[in-house]
């Protein structure tokens, strides 16, 4: 059976590597590929060696500290592109006005 030390060490060391490979997909090289929201943090790989360490560590830092979230826009553009308009986040409504769901509208009974 492995010492407590040596599970650490390994641990570790799996950490270690893990934390390389994310590196390398924030450029664009390696085995993983960056997903759907967080595609923002793609770098290129010209801008990344040209990067000081102190700027690779923040944006590795930004890249684990970001939840995946949505963040939803400021302003939203129609299709052609021509019109933009600020984005509301809720439509105005009255006090204790909802919006039920389809199953759980009233129906009268037929006789």
């Amino acid at each position: 059976m492995k010492r407590v030390t040596d599970l650490v060490e390994s641990v570790h060391t799996l950490v270690a590597v893990q934390l390389k490979d994310l590196r390398r997909a924030l450029h664009g090289a390696g085995n993983y590929v960056l997903a759907g929201p967080f595609v923002r943090h793609r770098v290129t790989y010209q801008v990344w060696t040209a990067m000081s360490d102190e700027r690779k560590e923040s944006a590795v830092k930004r890249f684990l500290a970001d939840s995946g979230a949505r963040q939803t826009p400021t302003t939203v553009e129609s299709t052609d592109g021509e019109l933009r308009v600020l984005n509301y986040g809720k439509v105005a409504r009255k006090p204790e006005q909802r919006q039920r769901p389809r199953a759980s509208r009233t129906r009268s009974k037929r006789q």
